[in-house]
């Protein structure tokens, strides 16, 4: 299915994401480094996934990506929507392992993270940790590639996901809930 991302931030030039890898001391892979060259994050349409079941044997369970991260220029100091915060955010409160990033947020306040180093370089995971209790460890590969994962999104099947909520996302143990990125 083609995806198309609305509400992005202002595109990015390659030295302004090479400084933001610097400073986070990280390497992109390629593959999302052109996405967020040509993107640079905002609300896929659609953005419906699903994933085995977390608690029960049951065919799966659904969320939907509510946005992809940004790249703000000059860089934010503390905006959720924003990638280098979110990075900068999610490891040190949230202790997300150093092989990832998050890329995006769930309507479910879920995050949707990359790997970037040793065997989960590249791929998609769905990092369950508010489902999870907080759980670091708690992560469910949803694709072997960003297009693979971007590919894989659909309309969300409201009538199996009752825990969609249409509020906007924010980062559940800090309360911060951020507004759409600007042009």
């Amino acid at each position: 299915m083609s995806v198309h991302i609305r509400d992005a931030a202002r595109r990015l030039k390659p030295e302004q994401l090479d400084e933001v890898e610097q400073r986070l001391a990280v390497s992109l892979p390629d593959e999302y480094r052109k996405f967020l060259l040509r993107t640079n994050g905002g609300v896929p349409e659609p953005g419906g996934l699903e994933f085995p079941d977390l608690s029960e044997d049951q065919p799966g369970d659904f969320d939907e990506v509510d946005l992809f991260y940004s790249v703000l220029v000059p860089p934010a100091e503390f905006d959720l929507r924003d990638f280098e915060s979110a990075v900068r955010h999610m490891r040190s409160e949230l202790k997300l392992p150093l092989d990832y990033v998050p890329i995006a947020m769930t309507v479910n306040q879920e995050i949707i993270a990359l790997g970037v180093a040793g065997e989960a370089r590249g791929k998609v995971y769905y990092w369950a940790y508010i489902s999870a209790g907080f759980d670091t460890s708690f992560f469910v590969e949803l694709a072997a590639s960003l297009d693979e994962f971007l590919d894989s999104l659909d309309e969300v099947r409201l009538s199996r996901n009752h825990g969609v909520k249409s509020s906007p996302p924010r980062c559940s143990p800090c309360g911060v809930r951020p507004s759409r990125v600007p042009e």
